[in-house]
């Protein structure tokens, strides 16, 4: 009995699927970070979610996305830690919405700069540090797993 044709691996659709993951697990990441949690534990919903998101929008696991898929991946993790300080710059501006507008400051200009700002991002060092300490931790795992072949 000839064996089974491999499945075509459709990379584009798979990519966007998982970044429907990256996303979704961002929004879940402010939602407990509004909670008053350090989000590190939705990386790992991220990344997995990534992958099996991948795996069924492309009809294989990742072998010629898997790099790209990796990246998106870091970069889904380093971009929700950016929401989160987006999040309570947002916020602040919202508190002191009357004093921004007066100031002539748009909301969007006040959360970019204090995203952007590597002062406002010390100010986050523990939180930080331990969101991605946390985020790498469960994200090795996946990881791994993705690069030895395995579901």
């Amino acid at each position: 009995m000839p064996a089974a044709p491999e499945p075509v691996e459709r990379v584009g659709r798979g990519l966007a699927v998982a970044l429907l993951a990256v996303l979704g697990s961002g929004v879940l990441a402010v939602v407990v970070w509004n909670l008053g949690y350090v989000a590190s534990i939705t990386s790992v919903v991220l990344a997995a979610g990534a992958v099996l998101g991948y795996a069924k929008a492309a009809g294989s696991p990742p072998r010629r996305g898997m790099l790209p898929l990796l990246g998106l991946i870091v970069l889904g993790v380093v971009g929700t830690a950016l929401a989160l300080v987006g999040w309570d710059a947002s916020q602040y501006y919202s508190a002191h919405a009357a004093e921004a507008a007066a100031a002539g400051v748009s909301r969007s200009s006040f959360v970019w700069e204090n995203v952007t700002d590597g002062e406002v991002l010390r100010s986050y060092g523990g939180d930080l540090a331990m969101y991605f300490v946390l985020a790498a931790l469960g994200t090795v795992g996946v990881i791994v797993r993705l690069v030895r072949g395995e579901r």
